[in-house]
């Protein structure tokens, strides 16, 4: 309780502030040197907190590691070293930025970003509007091909997912970071306008279970038919994570595929994972069905757990079952992901059937509601 309380008053400080979350740029990258080009007219550069630089939209900057500092360079200036360089703008600022070493391609960033110096790498933190943040996770998970009612979906998972989150990176000193740690954002290159539309339509909304605490919003490709239990996955019970039949997935992209290994490599398998199927004289390959989703199956008294059998063969999903064919076994599968949550294939299916975001979002989570940020204001009083 203690610990809700203080998440929950990091949400209601969040709330009547700037909704401003900060995020670490190339967090993974160590990244020692990058170019900046401004959009707009209306940064202007703070070094070591003192001295103000004018920035036009003209200018092109270089940021690299110079032993413990970091050198500032434009095309016109060398400005030195400095420990710590922040670049300031307004609601509409926006900013090109590409990793020179190593190199990686160029994204566009909005808002303010401040640099400094960690272990001889840059750090780089991106202090964004929620929304312009959440449209860039959105334009990253999801892509430009669908509609606007999944990604209004998207966004309201991606928002929640995000507040929920806020603490991951404490010791960094942000938010969040910008890859699959947490969640990939590659900035709001504005690719399709829609998903800036649905995010702002949906804006400050986010989900909560029946305690009126933000939920854990699991989502994965396509569950291939049923989504799972989160205990079945994870051994962690979710009210809202419950199995639910899925119709809308089953006909995509995703819903189906096959891997052959060999009968002598599945039968090693069977009896390095188990004593008493190495001492059984019995053939060990064996036929095993999943028309629905099964925790188990048994094999010589023993039992194996799909989930583990799809990790340790790089599997699609655990929805899956067991042919025997000649000298091989050909594992014939459905869905692909953990199948906890929202199926993303079923959901978008459902979006371009004509359901609103709010019906799928019932569909996949249960006992939840969707609620603006807003509401949460009385509890600070």
């Amino acid at each position: 309780m203690k610990n809700f309380l203080f998440i929950f008053f990091l949400f209601v400080s969040f709330i009547t502030k700037a909704n401003t979350i900060n995020i670490g740029i190339f967090n993974n990258l160590h990244c020692t040197s990058i170019m900046l080009t401004p959009s707009s007219s209306s940064y202007f550069i703070i070094v070591d907190n003192t001295k103000k630089i004018t920035v036009t939209n003209e200018s092109l900057f270089q940021l690299s590691v110079m032993n413990d500092s970091i050198r500032l360079r434009s095309m016109e200036n060398d400005y030195g070293n400095f420990f710590s360089i922040q670049f300031i703008g307004d609601d509409s600022s926006s900013m090109r930025m590409r990793c020179l070493n190593p190199r990686q391609r160029g994204h566009q960033y909005q808002n303010n970003f401040t640099i400094t110096i960690q272990n001889h790498e840059l750090k780089i933190v991106n202090q964004v509007d929620l929304e312009n943040y959440v449209a860039g996770v959105v334009e990253a998970e999801v892509g430009n091909k669908q509609s606007v009612e999944y990604y209004k979906v998207q966004a309201i998972i991606c928002r929640t997912y995000a507040l929920s989150n806020l603490r991951r990176h404490e010791e960094e000193n942000f938010n969040l970071c910008d890859n699959v740690h947490c969640q990939v954002y590659r900035g709001n290159n504005k690719i399709n306008p829609a998903i800036e539309a649905a995010t702002f339509q949906t804006k400050n909304l986010v989900l909560v279970d029946k305690k009126s605490e933000l939920i854990t919003t699991a989502f994965h490709s396509n569950c291939g038919g049923e989504t799972c239990n989160s205990e079945d996955v994870w051994g962690l019970q979710k009210p809202y994570l419950r199995s639910v039949k899925d119709t809308f997935c089953i006909h995509q992209r995703n819903a189906q595929w096959t891997k052959r290994i060999s009968l002598s490599e599945w039968n090693n398998y069977l009896s390095q994972s188990c004593k008493p199927c190495a001492a059984d004289s019995a053939k060990l390959c064996c036929d095993f069905t999943q028309t629905q989703r099964k925790n188990f199956f048994d094999v010589s008294n023993a039992q194996f757990f799909p989930k583990n059998i799809r990790n340790d063969f790089k599997l699609k999903s655990s929805f899956f079952s067991i042919q025997q064919q000649n000298d091989s076994i050909l594992f014939v599968g459905k869905g692909y992901g953990h199948g906890v949550g929202l199926c993303q294939e079923g959901a978008m299916q459902m979006a371009k059937s004509g359901y609103t975001y709010q019906s799928i979002l019932h569909f996949y989570y249960q006992q939840i509601d969707i609620i603006n940020l807003n509401q949460l204001q009385f509890f600070k009083e």
